[in-house]
């Protein structure tokens, strides 16, 4: 049974209708390849600015300065596509360490009860999440994993 559904799966994948758009082609690299050259951007301005970064919202300063030119007509420039990576870029090392010790304080306070253990998951989730999309600053995400956590703390 198993070899005759991965068979359909397989004749399925080659007689379904494609469209000239590369967004759906199920052999897609160019968004791989997109990250990847953000990614190497944001590790770009952090090698630049190790210690203090180059201050929050200004990525795209700094795209320029360090990386090109990028037109400031686009909100492209203002970030990048791992939210960690923007926060090492933009905090630095000093940044970084104290969102982590910050994160330390949140997982050290939340109590063990199923209150707690869905808290952790759902900011374990958030944070694997936050390496692949810039998930962490958006305010409904930020407003929901606050309020998870505020019923979830010990005091």
């Amino acid at each position: 049974k198993i070899l005759g559904l991965i068979f359909v799966l397989i004749i399925l994948v080659l007689i379904l209708p494609t469209a000239k758009n590369k967004s759906i082609e199920l052999t897609r690299t160019f968004s791989i390849e997109a990250r990847i050259v953000n990614y190497r951007e944001a590790i770009e301005i952090f090698r630049h600015k190790p210690i203090f970064g180059v201050g929050y919202n200004n990525m795209c300063v700094a795209r320029n300065m360090f990386i090109g030119e990028e037109p400031f007509s686009s909100h492209a420039c203002s970030g990048s596509d791992s939210s960690l990576l923007l926060i090492l870029a933009t905090m630095g090392v000093t940044g970084m360490l104290i969102f982590v010790l910050g994160l330390y304080k949140i997982f050290d306070s939340v109590r063990v009860s199923s209150y707690g253990i869905y808290a952790v998951s759902c900011l374990t989730g958030l944070l694997v999440h936050s390496l692949f999309s810039n998930s962490l600053f958006f305010p409904w995400i930020m407003g929901y994993t606050g309020a998870v956590l505020a019923i979830s703390v010990k005091n």
